[in-house]
């Protein structure tokens, strides 16, 4: 019964994905900067994974890092529509100059 109880509260971080057959959930950022900061480390991670033996590094890690997983996360979270209205914003602004 406790089980139960605590399975209701318990699972709400993944939701069920209308498009896909997995899973999705919610990252907030403040700002985009932040996004972007985000992005760049998470690339900086999977270099230095690529070169260097994570397990080498740390005795807390057990297994390799999923680089296709953390690459794939990071393709997810680039922001590619406002890069085609920062293109318009810059063709504006160019413009304007003129």
């Amino acid at each position: 019964m406790r089980l139960r109880k605590i399975s209701k509260t318990a699972f709400d971080k993944l939701q069920v994905s209308n498009k896909h057959k997995h899973y999705k959930t919610e990252i907030e950022f403040f700002s985009y900067n932040e996004l972007f900061n985000t992005i760049q480390d998470l690339l900086k991670l999977s270099i230095n994974a690529l070169y260097y033996n994570p397990k080498d590094s740390s005795p807390y890690i057990h297994h390799e890092p999923d680089i296709q997983l953390m690459l794939e996360l990071i393709l997810q979270l680039i922001p590619s529509k406002e890069g085609a209205l920062l293109d318009e914003v810059r063709s504006f602004l160019e413009k304007k100059k003129c």
